[in-house]
């Protein structure tokens, strides 16, 4: 098969309806944004019902019932994630009384590249969430469970008690995720393990695994008709058909579906039922039907990743991977039956491995070089000889349960090796490296490449068409990366974390610093915004990373950057803290070589026409312990100075007013957030700054910005711009004056005087 015409493609029924739906989910989600919701204030009392658990995550989706007089304009579901495992009792359907319970608006971080958590949640009706530190504040005060999930439950645990039998704790919760899809024992080290290697997917009961259990069944029943060849007369393929979709469903019910999972269920029941109607089995048109039975259940569905991904895989199989297997044949036919199935193997891993790296890079940032390799041995290993044993053993439970015992030790053993290989191979394999996600635009043209490529067309047009869109894509990547731009630009972009501070300075000679990096305890600021942060900015490295003080809204973050980011330099006050976690980010930065600089008054630095001076503190200070420790620094490239105070409050800034070392400066960075306790008057008065930014959160429990201070900016006509508000803030420093650039509003450009 020498690929499809376009022709071919689109002369399939479904693709056009598909296409229509498509387009219309995503005007609608363009339009329809989340949108602000009245919550109460404070704590109260709320009776809810249980929709879904998720044990592993310890979060839990519930929906108020009526009657609560606070909720009255409120018609969303409440995620509510939990200090405490969830207890396997509750079920979907139970009625819990909450004692007391606050609720928020879903936190979300509005940055370039950055992943939209408010959004996502809305598409899933969810637009409120909360934590609950104490189990014992929720009662159960009806119990809906029915007879069937009181089964199934009983089911599990009886099931996992076996597995857990053996001393390899390790071996047993990954045979349980694989198998039944419960990830609630795996340990987060296990997790990694799965990550660095490329097989998270193995961890999942996902689609590719539903597809295999359907297909064991469905060759299970196939060989029960050799037994007795004469039923193949009367039709026994779709009598094995209608088996395998009855045993689908109530591998189904007993397993942890995921949405994954239900998609995967969807083809497969499309595919069956073709077969036993002896319809037309076109992949192409069963695969456009299950894409469109599934948009139309549920449209939102369109963003979620495990959808894109399931998707373009299987697309990726049809398109591809016959091209693939036929110009590798050669090679693969000279070993016989084996060669056959190591070619389609090889063949389909390709397929997968075009189709899919620029999602894996446009949302994870990463691929694993070794991903491809490892995947063409793990696949078949986990699929052929674990699930296989694992689900004999879960069959036979009910029927035979001495012989579903041997099946289920014989899969934890090949488990057990399975995860002695992994550890063997983490021992010498580097982390995955970090890549440049993908523009939106970048990924149009090479799948446009693709389909150059591997569709039917003249030699003349195909050629024509890929050179052209190569250039085109070169240029683009090209232009993203500055290599047609000046390098004399300065900027500086205030990051959107949320209550804390980060600032990303881009100074000529393509020089970075990155000044602080937020920080939450419950929440990976590194990985999850400031490391996408500066990947979508396509920043190969940071010269400087300056960390003001001690407090976690200024360092927490950095930790992660630090581990899995370049950087050259650490900036810091030199004043050890009494939190244990912010010495051993100094310490683990010099582990890593990086140079570590203590910073006080009078220091400075030349970063190409940059200089960097050091105003506060002073060396020798006394250790105060408060925000006073923080680092002043002010920068200047030619005629424009910014000026950065991380913390200070009015004792750093008087004394820096009364041994003149202020200046005027053209954008201020607010000490603390724009406290009460700091941007006094006599500071703007020496300062004057043309326009000042805060990092801030919105509906912040310190009611930061103060409005004396707000007023103060607003009495010196101070343009003042905050994260909670605007997003991220680009200060682009022009000739005559400063564009900033919000990621929620307009430009606004600000001329100098």
């Amino acid at each position: 098969m020498n690929g499809y015409s376009l022709r071919e493609f689109f002369s399939r029924p479904l693709i056009w309806p598909l296409l229509v739906l498509i387009l219309s989910v995503l005007i609608h989600d363009s339009f329809f944004r989340a949108h602000d919701i009245h919550l109460p204030k404070g704590k109260f009392s709320l009776e809810a019902k249980l929709l879904l658990k998720d044990p592993s995550k310890n979060k839990l989706i519930v929906e108020p019932l009526k009657g609560n007089a606070l909720l009255t304009d409120f018609s969303g579901k409440i995620q509510i994630t939990t200090a405490e495992p969830i207890p396997a009792s509750w079920n979907a359907g139970d009625e819990f009384h909450f004692d007391s319970i606050k609720l928020s608006k879903p936190a979300h971080y509005q940055n370039p590249g950055g992943f939209d958590y408010r959004q996502y949640l809305y598409r899933h009706n969810i637009e409120a969430t909360a934590f609950v530190s104490n189990l014992s504040t929720l009662h159960k005060v009806k119990d809906h469970t029915h007879f069937f999930v009181e089964a199934k439950n009983r089911f599990q645990k009886r099931m996992t008690r076996w597995i857990h039998r053996d001393p390899n704790k390790e071996a047993g919760a990954v045979l349980i995720a694989m198998v039944w899809g419960d990830e609630s024992h795996l340990s987060e080290e296990t997790n990694e393990l799965f990550r660095k290697m490329g097989l998270s997917h193995l961890l999942v009961l996902s689609g590719l695994q539903f597809v295999v259990v359907a297909a064991l069944f469905f060759k299970g029943l196939l060989f029960l008709g050799r037994i007795y060849p004469k039923v193949y007369l009367y039709g026994w393929r779709q009598v094995a058909a209608v088996g395998t979709l009855a045993l689908v469903n109530i591998y189904l019910f007993i397993c942890v579906s995921s949405p994954s999972v239900m998609r995967a269920y969807i083809g497969i029941s499309c595919y069956l039922i073709a077969l036993v109607f002896k319809k037309d089995r076109d992949p192409l048109n069963i695969l456009f039907l299950a894409a469109l039975l599934i948009l139309i259940l549920n449209p939102y569905d369109l963003f979620e990743v495990s959808f894109q991904f399931s998707f373009v895989s299987v697309l990726s199989l049809i398109l591809f991977q016959p091209t693939f297997k036929n110009k590798m044949a050669i090679f693969f036919t000279k070993f016989g039956r084996f060669g056959n199935f190591a070619g389609n193997l090889v063949s389909s891993s390709l397929a997968v491995f075009i189709g899919l790296g620029p999602l894996l890079l446009f949302y994870f940032h990463t691929l694993q070089p070794h991903g491809l390799w490892m995947n063409l041995w793990a696949i078949p290993y986990v699929e052929m000889l674990v699930v296989p044993l694992g689900l004999a053993g879960l069959v036979l439970a009910p029927l035979v349960p001495g012989l579903a015992k041997v099946f289920l030790w014989m899969g934890l053993k090949l488990t057990a090796f399975f995860l002695t290989v992994l550890h063997g191979l983490d021992s010498f394999l580097d982390p995955p490296p970090l890549f440049y996600p993908p523009y939106k635009g970048e990924l149009v043209l090479y799948y446009l490449i693709l389909m150059f490529l591997f569709f039917r067309f003249s030699s003349k047009v195909k050629w024509s068409g890929v050179a052209i869109l190569v250039l085109i894509l070169v240029s683009e990547v090209g232009w993203s990366f500055g290599f047609f731009k000046p390098g004399n630009q300065f900027s500086i972009t205030q990051i959107d974390v949320g209550q804390g501070d980060s600032l990303l300075l881009e100074l000529p000679g393509h020089k970075n610093i990155l000044v602080d990096g937020g920080g939450s305890a419950y929440f990976d600021m590194g990985e999850n915004v400031l490391i996408p942060n500066l990947l979508y900015r396509r920043i190969p490295a940071l010269d400087v990373v300056c960390v003001t003080h001690a407090d976690t809204d200024h360092y927490l973050g950095l930790q992660t950057l630090l581990e899995k980011y370049p950087v050259r330099e650490l900036w810091w006050n030199g004043f050890v803290s009494e939190d244990e976690r912010y010495n051993q980010l100094i310490k683990s930065a010099r582990q890593r070589g990086i140079v570590v600089r203590e910073m006080t008054k009078g220091m400075k630095t030349k970063m190409d026409q940059a200089e960097v001076s050091v105003l506060w503190p002073p060396a020798g200070m006394q250790q105060k312990k408060d925000n006073n420790e923080s680092i002043v620094l002010q920068i200047k490239v030619k005629e424009h100075t910014a000026l950065l105070t991380g913390d200070a409050e009015f004792p750093s800034e008087a004394s820096l007013v009364e041994e003149g070392l202020l200046q005027s400066a053209d954008y201020l960075k607010l000490g603390h957030h724009g406290s009460r306790t700091s941007s006094s008057e006599m500071f703007l008065q020496a300062v004057h700054p043309q326009l000042a930014t805060a990092g801030l959160k919105e509906g912040n429990r310190f009611h930061h910005p103060h409005p004396e201070v707000v007023e103060r900016l607003g009495q010196w006509g101070i343009p003042f711009f905050r994260t909670d508000r605007d997003g991220a803030i680009t200060i682009h420093f022009k000739e005559g004056g400063f564009l900033v650039d919000r990621f929620v509003g307009e430009k606004v450009f600000i001329l100098r005087y």
